[in-house]
């Protein structure tokens, strides 16, 4: 990847431009399953480079085609302060994060100047500390982007560092290991079209690209650090007089990007917005190439990343038929996402036709999840999934179990016939059953009982200790969720697993489940189960559909606080939402005691929130309900 021609030889005093306060922070991070987050969440950047040849005065229309085409992440040079202010105003507005360069990598003043000129813009997502690496013999290069990594580091401990690598870094495993082990993530390059099609012993380096991003997925992951992916959208050639050199076509993007999410690449990226051959910005002069990396930018943002960053990857066999076709699927909301890529071309392998078979060993109905993606391959009862694929194509399906039978429950009091209902993050009653919230399905787990609500998928537990017997998400090895039910006088008494002598009960009458130890002879702790309700639906459930809550992140709706724990009593809330909304706080004390109650206003995406006092020292949870589902937090005061 070439860089800019035009570095600017930055004084200190050039630096002294105005910069914008701004109302909210912004951090990235690598979590321990290798993908990225920003302020937390997990984070699928699919973006462009924006190339050596974009001009300054073309970077507003370039930032809005990027948000307007669905993409989260873009790529620009910081070396015109003014052009790049202006830039990193407008990406935050847009929602689009971006990756900064600075100028070049020989001048460690002027690295450290756009550091300290840029650090405190929130569209900041990483600090570029090497490009094209690779170029520079092996021996000498790692040390300096270990240096330039140091430099960002120490202005900016809470971005993330970033490199490109060529692939001729994957020749042997010492180079792979060390260059994705310096920056916090480090991305491929892989273009394939380098040399003419059809040239004598010539093998299509399509085919290659799904085990030399693996390769280099898997080194950057086993050293803590992330692995991404940048795909060539660009002219190539040596001959400029050559007509048979050419730029990808569409349907190679399309491949090799769905081919980089097989690999395990936390990040599609593609080089670059400007296409140096027509001389113009890609959309404008390669809109064959633009559509397609566009689309793939499309069906990220509408359903694969939710799936791709918060289910489970199983990466299927080859079969000795299937050279070159990979295939895994994503279980995600008891449901899987099944993703075929044949990166065959029509020069290579039968004209790159394939005939397919994969053993899933998956159960219920297969359908196209996306209509305007081809779709040829069945899926026997047993789990095979076969047929014919033609080259370079991409078929994505949705695996839905069959039914089963689901039934459900009301839980009635003995002593006060009222019924338990979800109520937010507590399980209240009322003398009335109207409604799914009334309505518990009751599952089974190591020989234990757990009340799963209809309305809202959330659990009865008593994970952090209130007084009251909790209703939110839990995660699954919670003993807190797991209750014996025990038969008494024709009713059942529901006792906790993990605080083995409580039971739930309304003995104070205090509008909510209580869960103490009481007396087996308490009328107050025995219930009556009436099935109230049979489905025979694949998913009972009200579930997080997948869907984009901003154009920087693929996430779910959170409520956090900044600085845990405070050291003061003052605190931030950061809320996200997928559509603007009011949401009702509610605090309590480590003693269950309620504290206070803030209406917060969200918009689409994410919100910060002061807490208009100070809190005293101790522990506090904080709950609410965002897009519908309860989200809890604790918050603690030194």
């Amino acid at each position: 990847m070439k860089t800019t021609s035009r570095m600017l030889a930055l004084s200190l005093s050039s630096l002294l431009l105005s910069t914008v306060a701004w109302a909210q922070g912004s951090t990235s991070s690598v979590g321990s399953d290798g993908f990225l987050r920003v302020n937390g969440q997990k984070f699928f950047p699919v973006g462009y480079y924006s190339g050596p040849s974009l001009q300054a005065k073309d970077l507003p229309a370039a930032t809005q085609a990027m948000h307007d085409a669905g993409f989260t992440w873009f790529y620009a040079s910081g070396n015109d302060l003014a052009s790049t202010q202006a830039f990193l105003e407008q990406a935050q507005t847009l929602g689009l994060k971006v990756s900064l360069a600075g100028a070049g990598y020989n001048n460690e003043a002027n690295y450290s100047a756009i550091l300290t000129a840029f650090k405190d813009y929130p569209a900041i997502f990483s600090w570029e500390v090497a490009d094209d690496a690779g170029y520079i013999p092996i021996k000498s290069f790692p040390a300096r982007i270990r240096r330039y990594h140091q430099l960002a580091k120490a202005a900016d401990p809470n971005r993330l560092t970033f490199m490109t690598g060529l692939s001729g870094l994957l020749n042997n495993a010492d180079s792979t290991r060390i260059y994705t082990g310096i920056a916090d993530y480090a991305a491929l390059q892989w273009y394939p079209l380098f040399y003419k099609p059809g040239r004598r012993g010539y093998t299509y380096q399509d085919r290659t690209s799904f085990d030399a991003i693996r390769r280099w997925c898997t080194a950057a992951q086993q050293q803590g650090k992330a692995g991404t992916i940048i795909l060539q959208t660009y002219w190539k050639s040596d001959q400029a007089d050559d007509p048979s050199y050419e730029s990808p076509a569409g349907e190679q993007l399309r491949a090799q990007s769905y081919a980089a999410l097989l690999a395990g690449a936390k990040g599609v990226t593609y080089y670059s917005y400007y296409d140096e051959r027509s001389n113009g910005p890609i959309d404008v002069k390669q809109p064959a190439l633009w559509r397609a990396t566009a689309d793939f930018a499309a069906k990220m943002k509408s359903t694969l990343a939710e799936v791709v960053l918060n289910g489970t990857q199983t990466l299927l066999a080859e079969q000795s038929n299937t050279a070159y076709v990979h295939a895994a699927y994503w279980t995600y909301n008891n449901e899987r996402y099944l993703v075929v890529v044949n990166l065959n071309t029509n020069n290579v392998l039968d004209n790159g036709q394939r005939t397919v078979s994969f053993a899933t060993g998956l159960a219920g109905t297969m359908t196209a999840l996306f209509n305007d993606y081809p779709a040829t391959l069945s899926k026997t009862a047993a789990g095979t999934v076969s047929g014919t694929m033609q080259p370079l194509e991409v078929q994505v399906y949705r695996i839905t179990p069959a039914p089963t039978t689901t039934t459900f429950y009301r839980l009635k009091n003995r002593w006060q016939n009222t019924y338990l209902y979800d109520n937010g993050d507590r399980a209240s009653y009322s003398a009335t059953a109207s409604g799914d919230t009334y309505l518990w399905a009751v599952e089974q787990a190591d020989g234990f009982s757990q009340f799963r609500n209809k309305a809202t998928g959330d659990y009865l537990h008593v994970q952090t200790g209130q007084d009251y017997v909790e209703c939110t998400a839990a995660n699954a090895g919670w003993w807190s969720k797991d209750w014996a039910v025990e038969d008494y006088a024709g009713h059942k008494m529901l006792r906790n697993r993990w605080q083995a002598n409580q039971y739930v009960h309304v003995e104070q009458l205090r509008g909510y489940a209580q869960h103490t130890s009481i007396s087996k002879g308490t009328w107050s702790s025995q219930w009556t189960l009436e099935a109230a309700r049979t489905s025979t639906r694949s998913t009972d459930f009200v579930t997080t559909t997948p869907t984009s809550a901003t154009g920087i992140a693929y996430i779910s709706a959170t409520l956090s606080a900044y600085p845990n724990p405070s050291p003061d009593g003052r605190a931030t809330l950061r809320l996200t939402a997928r559509q603007a909304q009011r949401a009702v706080v509610q605090v309590y004390n480590q003693q269950g005691q309620f504290v206070s109650l803030l209406t917060v206003p969200l918009r689409e995406g994410q919100t910060e929130f002061r807490l208009p006092a100070m809190l005293l020292q101790g522990t506090y949870y904080l709950t609410t309900r965002i897009d519908g589902q309860p989200r809890q937090f604790t918050l603690k005061v030194e």
